[in-house]
Parts: structure tokens; C-alpha cells; sequence
């Protein structure tokens, strides 16, 4: 075994060398004695010991004994990895104060570490030091051969940093200290907007504009902080001006497609996106985010082919499966929407996928098949969560095969061993009402909401139906004026609120809620509603538009079918 010492502490310090001096017998664990030939000095001997020691600290899960051992070993050695190690083991423990000692030290034994003035600097943020913190990152730029690269960073830490005010203060004097550096005021207008402070956020993005008239981060934050005072146009206008001047910045174009789908500018969105995809040539990961932009906004066939396009390099991408399942879910094509949720792998949305394949095997005519496919989950639903999902998804296979008794029966088992659980009380609610127990539902909506009284989903599903059943309709409008509170944009809770204004007669109001739900999303039995109101109001013609369009769109609807049926339509 012949390592030069220097070897063999780099070796130590990374934890490598572990096993092999640990079962060498030619390398002592404590010094020799006198007689002895050793194979270090007395001082090189206490080194090995307390490295060796650390080492066992650290697969003993003793961390502060191995941070304090490191921490020791720093004074015997000037090989700034013993001193890099000695900062990480502290930083993990979370001991500050040996962490900067160590850290201190490693700049010492190596005065051009960028990644110690990093260290140092989070280990300065975390203890709230201010002059400290200072001191750090103007070590770390004045260090550093790319100072925006450095300030991006920078901007980094102090934006994911938990004390925001103490790092909005340290981005205010390090713009007065770099003053002509653009991505200084970037950081200070970023921290100032996640603050609250528009007046600072505008006024330091502006100035990064000025120091960097082509800078994306700069473009997007003052666009940003527009939209926040209600200068939507002048947001856009900024960032229209931006993309005309830099044509093929993808970075700016990204950003611009995501303020317009934001801002529901869904038909101003797609040639941005398209744009960006060609800028993109095919990457995975952008074009998964291009995929899910186009989603959002209501663009299902740009969606497919960006979605598509991911699948060429990464045919198992999860979320590129899931969400093409979405895609021709809404199309009603049950075969191809299938196969793409049987390709979604082991993950995050693998149950929620299978779950829908499920669903859509029963609907497609085999109930039998689609129950099988749910039970067969069972086996990896460890967590409660994931069970109750499971239950809930049963119980509306059977609910949809007009089974109503065994789907509540499942739901009644289920807040057995799950009681009080608001997922299944749901679930028992809406089943409770599929099978004509109106008591249930309300019964069951009521102990939510007394649960969780910002229930959004909770206080639309009630209002909507004393609604539609045209009772307690003052009850209803504070539900549904709640539920419009906590999510004003929802267009499902938007069809409620305009079903409810219908029942109260006020038609107007009832026609612009309805209006701008069927805007957001076009589904069928919110265009059954805005015809209704439509038609109500004499404008059949506008009714019967909106009827045919949605007809196109899902034929077998049930609620569409029975008001065309019950206008003589159909």
C-alpha cells in the first residue's frame, strides 16, 4: 500500500480511503510506541487518528463528533480538502459556528476558493450576520472572473433564503456597493417584489435595463411587477418590444408565453410558443414545458406535439404520458388516451394515471375489467392518501354502472377506518346525491365546510347544488360568493355563481359569469347553462350557437342532451 501522504488525506477527507486503512495493518489507528518505525511523523500520526476517527463518527450517524474531529484535524494539516470537509460536516449538523471556523480556515489554506466564499457566505445568511454576510460576497465577487455569473447566484441564496427581509436589505448594499453591475439591481428587484415593494422592484429593473438593455431577467420582472399594479397592456407592450428585439432569445420567449397564458392571452400565447419551440430544436425539457404551457392554455394540438416531441428522446417520460393521456382524454379517444396512461411509469402521477385508465376502461363497456384494474393498485397504495384515492375511484366506477348501494357501501367502509376524512366524505356526497340522497350530500358538504370552512371545493359543490335545485338560495350565494373569493378564476365555481344568478333572475350578471367560464373552459354543461340564460333572454340564435359548438365537442353529454330536449332543440 504506497500513498504519498497527500494522497492518502485527500483520500480520507473525501471518505474513500475508509475501508482500506481500516483493515490495513501497516497504518496505525493510535501513535506507535518509541521503538517503533513510524510511518509518519507524531504529528502526521494524530491526523491519521482523528481523520479515522471522524470517519467512524460519520457511519455512526455522530455528526457533531465527527464535525469536531475534522474541525481538530484542520489545525494539524494545511490541505484545504481536510478544511472543505470540516465546513460540509458542520453546515449538515447545522452548526454554524464551527462551520465558519472550518470555512475560515479553508480560505485561509486556499485564498482563490470561490466555493468556500459561497459556503461562507450561506453559513453568514443563516446566522443573520450582516456585516458577515457583506464581507462574504464581496470576497466572493471581487474573486470571481464573472461577477454576473457570481451575482446570479447570489441572487439565487438570498431569493431562496427563509429571512427575506434581512436578504432584502443585503441586496440593497450590494447594489450600492456594484452599482454598474446590471444583475445586482436584477437581485435587489426580484427580492423587492417578492416583498411587496413595486415601487423599488420597477425602479431597480428599470436601472438593470438601463445597465443591460437585452437582459431577459430584467424584461420579465419589470413585465411582472406591471401586471402586479394592473398595467397588464404595459406589460405586455414591454415584453412584445423585448421579443421583436431579441427574435431568438428562448429564454425571453419562455417567459413572454408564460405571462400571456397568466394572463389568459391564450391566442397571443400561441405563436410565442411556437416560436419557442423552434428555438428550443427539440430539447426534452423545454419542450415539456412548452407542452404544459399550451395546456394551460386550452392549445391541445400544439400540446401533442410538443408532448409528442419528448417522447422521440425520453419515450418514458412521465409526465409527457400523463398528459397526453389528458389530451385525448378530453377528445373522448378512450383507446389512445389508455395507452399513454399505461405508459406512465412508476412516479409521481402513476396511481392518478392507472386510476384514469381505470375509468375509462369501464366507460368504454367493460366495468368488470376496470374495477380489476383498480383493485390490482391496491398492493402499492401504501399510504392512506393514496388508499383513499383508490376507494373514491371505485365507488364512482360503480356509481357510473348505476351500482349507487355498493359504491356507497365502499365510501361508508372507507370513513370507518378513515373517520372524518374530508376526501371521502366528498366522494360520499356526491355519491349520496347520484343515488337520490339529497340528505347525504348536503349532510356530508355541510361537515366540510364546518371542517375546513375555506373549502373552495367543498362550497362550490354545496351551492351549486341548492342551486340547481333551486333551494336556500341565500345559503347558496354565500357559499358560492366565498368559494368566487378564495378562487376567483375557477371556472367551475364561476358556472355556479352565473347558475345561481339565473335562479335569482338576474340574468345579466348570470350571462357575463357564464361567458367568461365558457372562455376559460369550454366544457358542455357550462354551455348548456350560457345557452339557457341566452335563450332566456331572447337571444336564441346566440343559444343555439352555443349549444351546436358544444354538441360538436362531447355528443353524449347528459346535461347538454336534456336542456336541448327541454327546448324542443333536439
Amino acid at each position: 500500500m504506497n500513498f504519498h501522504w497527500s494522497e492518502i488525506v485527500s483520500r480520507i477527507a473525501s471518505g474513500a480511503m475508509f475501508t482500506l486503512l481500516i483493515g490495513c495493518s501497516t497504518v496505525p489507528l493510535v501513535p506507535r510506541t518509541a521503538s517503533a518505525q513510524p510511518a509518519f511523523s507524531s504529528d502526521d500520526s494524530q491526523l491519521m487518528y482523528e481523520l479515522l476517527v471522524s470517519e467512524l463518527a460519520i457511519r455512526r450517524g455522530e455528526l457533531d463528533i465527527a464535525a469536531e474531529g475534522y474541525l481538530s484535524a484542520t489545525k494539524r494539516t494545511d490541505d484545504p480538502r481536510v478544511a472543505e470537509r470540516a465546513t460540509q460536516l458542520a453546515l449538515y449538523y447545522q452548526d454554524w459556528a464551527r462551520a465558519e471556523t472550518a470555512a475560515q480556515r479553508w480560505l485561509t489554506l486556499d485564498s482563490g476558493a470561490v466555493a468556500a466564499f459561497e459556503t461562507l457566505a450561506q453559513i453568514q445568511l443563516r446566522q443573520m450576520d450582516k456585516a458577515g454576510a457583506i464581507e462574504a460576497f464581496t470576497q466572493w465577487l471581487d474573486a470571481s472572473e464573472d461577477k454576473s455569473a457570481a451575482f446570479e447566484t447570489i441572487n439565487t441564496l438570498l431569493l431562496r433564503d427563509p429571512q427575506q427581509s434581512f436578504s432584502y436589505d443585503l441586496s440593497t448594499e450590494l447594489t450600492q456597493l456594484y452599482p454598474k453591475q446590471a444583475q445586482a439591481h436584477i437581485g435587489r428587484a426580484g427580492l423587492a417584489l417578492a416583498a411587496g415593494d413595486q415601487t423599488v422592484a420597477l425602479e431597480a429593473a428599470d436601472t438593470a435595463l438601463t445597465l443591460d438593455s437585452k437582459s431577459v431577467e430584467a424584461s420579465l420582472l419589470k413585465a411582472q411587477v406591471l401586471i402586479d399594479q394592473g398595467q397588464s397592456p404595459d406589460a405586455l407592450d414591454t415584453l412584445q418590444t423585448a421579443v421583436s428585439e431579441q427574435p431568438d432569445s428562448l429564454p425571453l420567449h419562455l417567459g413572454f408565453a408564460q405571462l400571456l397564458v397568466d394572463s389568459s392571452l391564450y391566442d397571443r400565447a400561441g405563436p410565442v410558443l411556437d416560436r419557442a419551440g423552434e428555438l428550443s430544436e427539440g430539447e426534452p425539457d423545454t419542450w415539456l414545458r412548452l407542452g404544459l404551457l399550451s395546456l394551460q392554455a386550452v392549445r391541445y394540438d400544439q400540446a401533442q406535439l410538443f408532448l409528442e416531441g419528448v417522447l422521440i428522446d425520453d419515450p418514458l417520460n412521465e409526465r409527457a404520458n400523463f398528459y397526453l393521456g389528458r389530451i385525448f382524454d378530453t377528445r373522448h379517444d378512450n383507446e389512445t388516451a389508455i395507452r399513454y396512461f399505461d405508459a406512465v411509469p412508476q412516479g409521481e402521477f402513476y396511481i392518478t394515471a392507472r386510476i384514469r385508465a381505470a375509468e375509462l376502461t369501464a366507460e368504454s363497456g367493460n366495468l368488470n375489467d376496470g374495477l380489476e384494474r383498480i383493485r390490482e393498485l391496491g398492493p402499492l397504495a401504501l399510504e392512506p392518501s393514496r388508499k383513499i384515492q383508490l376507494l373514491s375511484a371505485e365507488s364512482r366506477l360503480l356509481q357510473e354502472a348505476d351500482r349507487g348501494d355498493e359504491a356507497l357501501a365502499i365510501l361508508n367502509e372507507g370513513l370507518k377506518t378513515y373517520p372524518g376524512n374530508t376526501a371521502l366524505l366528498y366522494s360520499r356526497a356526491l355519491a349520496g346525491e347520484r343515488n337520490g340522497n339529497n340528505q347525504i350530500m348536503e349532510d356530508d358538504l355541510a361537515t366540510i365546510i364546518e371542517m375546513e370552512p375555506n373549502n373552495a371545493q367543498a362550497l362550490n359543490a354545496l351551492g351549486y347544488h341548492l342551486a340547481v335545485n333551486n333551494k336556500r338560495l341565500d345559503d347558496a350565494q354565500i357559499y358560492l360568493e366565498l368559494a368566487t373569493k378564495l378562487e376567483p378564476d375557477d371556472a367551475a365555481i364561476m358556472d355556479s355563481l352565473g347558475w345561481l344568478r339565473f335562479r335569482q333572475g338576474r340574468l345579466e350578471e348570470a350571462k357575463e359569469l357564464l361567458t367568461d367560464a365558457y372562455a376559460i373552459f369550454p366544457d358542455a354543461e357550462i354551455a348548456a347553462h350560457l345557452g339557457e340564460v341566452l335563450w332566456m333572454q331572447g337571444d336564441e340564435t346566440a343559444a343555439r350557437r352555443v349549444w351546436s359548438k358544444a354538441l360538436e365537442d362531447e355528443p353524449n353529454h347528459k346535461v347538454l342532451n336534456a336542456v336541448l330536449n327541454r327546448f324542443g332543440e333536439k
